[in-house]
């Protein structure tokens, strides 16, 4: 029980005692009542007598009359007046104090969500963190063991797979992919991936032209490609894709996207594109309100990872496999 519970159960319990005092106070003032009605009849009489008596004395018990009939109303009205002012007063206290406690109760819960929120980040941060290292311990393993980089990026993923899920904050009824691709002659070739849907992982994908979808149109300009929302009109016409390579459920499945470029190389070339997609709208926002986990930010880690591959794969027949990570990439992790 809450504080808050604590004083609205006590304000319950002494709601009774306070109204049984505002009835004993009543009923004091109503005790009066009758004598003040008694007094004001028997003076409104001597009113009404003072004209059996001329003159003076006849004029003097009118004013008197007249005027003790008035105070005795005066007083009646008083008292009930006083009444509904203790009534008042005592409904108002109550409804100050109600909404004291309501408005601490909301507060309670703003600070609890605000609570859940952090820790909620901090466990994100944290599977961040776990996701980068498991995947550069798993790239210097492929090295070592000679593995070029498009074979190793399937291991580097798969490892961090479920790490990747936590930093971003898929859930459980979520369909979401992550998918590596490379450019090979004209194409990007998928040569990775981590999918919700284990099954689908299996599948060979689909390839994507330069400018075509959102793996071609990051790979034709160079830069991030982040929607919230796919189902936005502008969406469909800024990112073409043939005809045979759409699917009936892509709008179903693809409601959010980010693609990251992989940058290799001094000339920093692009060697590939690193694809998130979800079926959950505003899952990836290239500006999220404060307080939100920035979910293309793993993302960008994954590109990071896979450049450091690239590099490091394209380097090997020279200087061997031993490859310098902290060593600043555009895809910096």
């Amino acid at each position: 029980m809450s504080v808050f519970d604590h004083l609205e159960e006590r304000l319950r319990e002494n709601r009774s005692g306070v109204q049984k005092k505002l009835t004993d106070r009543v009923k004091t003032l109503e005790r009066g009542r009758p004598w003040l009605i008694g007094i004001g009849v028997i003076a409104a009489g001597v009113a009404a007598l003072s004209r059996l008596f001329p003159g003076s004395a006849g004029t003097v018990m009118a004013i008197v009359g007249a005027m003790v009939a008035g105070l005795s109303g005066l007083a009646v009205a008083a008292f009930d007046f006083k009444k509904l002012e203790l009534s008042a007063d005592l409904t108002k206290v109550e409804g100050l104090a109600e909404a004291a406690i309501a408005e601490g109760r909301d507060s309670m819960a703003r600070l609890a969500a605000c609570e859940l929120n952090q820790r909620q980040l901090d466990k994100r941060r944290v599977h961040r963190l776990t996701a980068v290292a498991d995947m550069r311990e798993m790239t210097e393993q492929c090295l070592a063991s000679g593995l070029g980089a498009s074979t190793s990026a399937e291991a580097v993923l798969k490892v961090a797979a479920r790490n990747i899920d936590g930093a971003i904050g898929f859930d459980s009824a979520e369909y979401w992919t992550l998918s590596v691709f490379e450019v090979q002659d004209d194409e990007l070739v998928r040569i990775a991936a981590a999918w919700a849907d284990r099954a689908g992982e299996q599948t060979a994908g689909r390839s994507w032209t330069r400018g075509e979808g959102y793996s071609g149109v990051a790979w034709r300009d160079g830069a991030e490609v982040i929607e919230e929302d796919t189902s936005d009109p502008r969406a469909t016409r800024r990112y073409p894709v043939a005809g045979e390579r759409l699917r009936e459920y892509d709008a179903e499945r693809y409601r959010s996207v980010a693609a990251v470029p992989i940058f290799a190389g001094p000339d920093q070339r692009i060697w590939g594109v690193a694809t998130a997609t979800s079926d959950r709208l505003g899952r990836f926002k290239d500006e999220p309100p404060q307080g939100e986990v920035q979910a293309v930010d793993m993302i960008r880690d994954v590109a990071g990872i896979m450049a450091l591959l690239a590099v490091a794969d394209a380097q090997r027949g020279s200087e061997g496999v031993s490859v310098d990570f902290s060593e600043s990439e555009r895809n910096s992790v």
